[in-house]
């Protein structure tokens, strides 16, 4: 039913005495009654005007029976109405209610959703056990409880019932049922709230009635500080995570791996951390075999024979699982998540005030390529029986949690059939994608109005951790700390540098950091070039060409400051402001460092800097990515925040180094040659130092 199916009402409130209006807690964690909320007037009246205009079957989007057979309207009530309502709701709500969520929430100014869902449930017409699931009205206010206002009453049937464990298995086997119920028969006037977010989220239902039962369904919407923009980008407090599902054979766990190396998170494999922890001795092991023991007793099953369906693991214990791996991992970056969560209750593991859900992904693969996948890997559980018991799960367990993804706008289905690569390109690109639309709503008022609503092209620009390099259309966006020396480069570049460098759009402060606006430059960088399928021809092209544009800088009189290199990478190591990363073999280094003792021995042993040339004139950072090609030649330049004066073999080093990782080790000597130095044992020196200097 969309919005365009919407009834505006007319109605006002109506209500000649006062309402002894009154809350009443109940056995269900998170939940209460208000009494009296409305008048037996204002629910006959409106019970009334809905009748009038139309109740209409809901079509389900899920796959399988629907989970609801009654009719609905989409209604707005009058906003004098909504007022009264919230009037008399605000003395009964507390911050207790929603501490399970996490955060800071609070009530928002206007806490009821002004869209409500008015139910009509006939004899025989059910709500199937289900999780509500709520939605986020932007970065800093969703809804955190369900309201159901009850217009009529019904003593004998009709009831909303409650299933205090959860899911059906959520005991230690599946054919557990839920051990007990908590109904709520349907009293005129009155409210029953509950949480639809968070870890106190009930699984319910709605039973048939022995008459007509109207109910109106709506939310309570709840705002927090929103989080600054200097903690979403560089602060690992709130992490970014995603969710990944697929059928067997879609790919989840090669995808989890390669996004989380791409990305620099962990991956959180499920099966992997199961089987892991169970070769260990402790209390979790211990739990996870008692379950699998009981549970294949339960089954009948057989070690070695196709598995039945619906055999997932207690929440609980899939919870436990999941934790003591996060544990291990509290300085990650990000999460993939992979095998978890598997069902609507799971789910609520996620929606903690530390995560950030980036997406819900789904990797959408024909059943032929699942199959020919699952043939090629001849994993043990890959059987024809265990492969329909798989499916089995899937429909009735995994497809719920999807839909319910899809309602609060998170779920993004990606189509996952061809070379593995390909589509680690694209679930990358969507994930930068969706970060970098975040960020922008969080840039200062008139960066946003430059960029207004283009979006980010999902590309990474700069592996330095203390800035970000986004682009959003023909504009890129930095933004770091310390930025200002750089963008006063930026204008002396523009008057003085030999080459074309970018036009400065503008600058800003805005929560400790500073903005870089510029216009990108026409062409295709040198990094992008050379990731292409060149011919040795073309290579020697680019070589050359990036060896006359450096040597085109160096050859350029200028009285801009000289920078004595090794000092500066005295005080970064002094400062402690190397990384250890910086020695990998990457960067090839075959023995790395292990500690800050390391790093000042490995120092100390460079020595001081030899004597060299006349300082010149230094690009500071020409690296590929740097340099702007058109028809395989550099047209153009970037990055100019360390240019300065010094030893040319500080240049030299840096665009040898970024010539062999993308082009290939031989290439440094055509590069050398080409800009005509021949010193070649003097670059080892420089090729150390700038490894202190990155």
């Amino acid at each position: 039913m969309a919005l365009s199916d919407l009834f505006t009402s007319s109605l006002t409130p109506v209500c000649s005495e006062v309402l002894n209006t009154y809350r009443e807690n109940i056995a269900v964690n998170g939940a209460f009654l208000i009494h009296n909320l409305l008048s037996k007037t204002e629910c006959l009246r409106l019970i009334k005007e809905t009748e009038i205009a139309g109740y209409r079957p809901k079509k389900s989007k899920r796959p399988g029976p629907p989970i609801r057979t009654n009719a609905r309207l989409l209604y707005k009530p009058h906003p004098l109405f909504l007022q009264a309502l919230e009037d008399r709701l605000h003395p009964h709500l507390f911050n207790k209610d929603i501490e399970a969520s996490g955060s800071d929430w609070r009530l928002s100014t206007s806490f009821v959703n002004n869209i409500w869902r008015m139910n009509r449930y006939l004899p025989g017409e059910v709500f199937h056990p289900h999780f509500d699931s709520g939605h986020a009205l932007g970065s800093s206010q969703r809804t955190l409880q369900s309201m159901i206002i009850y217009l009529n009453d019904d003593s004998e049937a009709g009831e909303t019932i409650f299933f205090p464990n959860g899911h059906k298995r959520n005991g230690m086997h599946p054919k557990l049922t839920d051990a007990h119920e908590i109904r709520i028969h349907p009293k005129q006037g009155s409210a029953l709230i509950f949480p639809h977010f968070g870890p106190l989220s009930p699984r319910h239902s709605g039973a048939s009635p022995t008459k007509p039962k109207y109910i109106i369904r709506t939310d309570l919407i709840y705002e927090h500080s929103t989080i600054s923009l200097q903690e979403a980008l560089f602060s690992t407090k709130t992490k970014p995570i995603i969710a990944l599902f697929g059928q067997a054979g879609s790919g989840k766990t090669t995808q989890a791996k390669a996004l989380a190396q791409s990305l620099g998170w962990k991956s959180v494999p499920f099966g992997d951390c199961v089987r892991q922890i169970r070769q260990n001795n402790g209390l979790l092991s211990k739990d996870l075999k008692i379950f699998s023991n009981h549970r294949d007793e339960i089954l009948n099953h057989k070690p070695g024979t196709p598995r039945p369906p619906q055999h997932l693991m207690p929440d609980s214990l899939a919870a436990r699982v999941v934790q003591q791996h996060l544990d291990a991992h509290l300085n990650a970056k990000g999460f993939v998540f992979e095998g978890f969560p598997r069902s609507r209750s799971q789910s609520v593991f996620l929606e903690r005030s530390k995560w950030n859900l980036l997406g819900a992904i789904h990797l959408e693969t024909s059943d032929t390529e699942r199959r020919k996948r699952l043939n090629a890997r001849k994993r043990k559980g890959d059987d024809p029986q265990s492969e329909i018991s798989r499916q089995k799960d899937w429909e009735t367990v995994t497809a719920p949690l999807l839909e319910h993804y899809r309602k609060r706008g998170e779920l993004i289905t990606i189509e996952a059939d061809g070379p593995q690569k390909d589509i680690t390109k694209k679930l990358l690109h969507m994930i930068r994608s969706q970060q970098h639309e975040q960020w922008k709503s969080l840039f200062p008022p008139d960066v946003q109005n430059l960029i207004k609503d283009t979006p980010s092209d999902g590309c990474q620009y700069t592996s330095k951790p203390n800035h970000r390099v986004i682009r959003y259309g023909s504009v890129f966006v930095k933004i770091g700390h310390l930025l200002k020396h750089e963008s006063q480069k930026l204008k002396w570049a523009e008057e003085h540098f030999p080459l074309a460098t970018p036009q400065l759009l503008m600058t800003a402060e805005h929560d400790g950091l500073d903005f870089i606006l510029t216009q990108k430059l026409p062409g295709v960088s040198a990094k992008h070039l050379a990731a292409q399928d060149l011919s040795d021809s073309a290579k020697i092209k680019l070589c050359n060409s990036i060896a006359m544009a450096l040597k085109t800088i160096h050859n350029t009189k200028t009285s801009i400051p000289i920078v004595n290199h090794h000092q500066l990478a005295a005080q970064r190591l002094a400062s402690q402001a190397v990384p250890l990363s910086n020695f990998s073999k990457k960067y090839g280094v075959n023995v790395a460092p292990k500690n800050q003792k390391d790093l000042q021995a490995r120092f100390e042993q460079l020595g001081p800097l030899p004597v060299s040339n006349p300082p010149v004139l230094l690009h500071g950072d020409p690296c590929l990515p740097n340099w702007m090609t058109q028809q395989g030649a550099v047209t153009s330049t970037l990055d100019l925040g360390l240019s300065c004066k010094g030893p040319k073999e500080i240049d030299l080093a840096l665009a040898v180094w970024s010539i062999e990782y993308n082009l290939g080790p031989h290439w440094k000597t055509v590069f050398l040659q080409s800009y005509g130095y021949e010193h070649f044992e003097n670059l080892a020196y420089f090729e150390e130092l700038i490894r202190f200097l990155a």
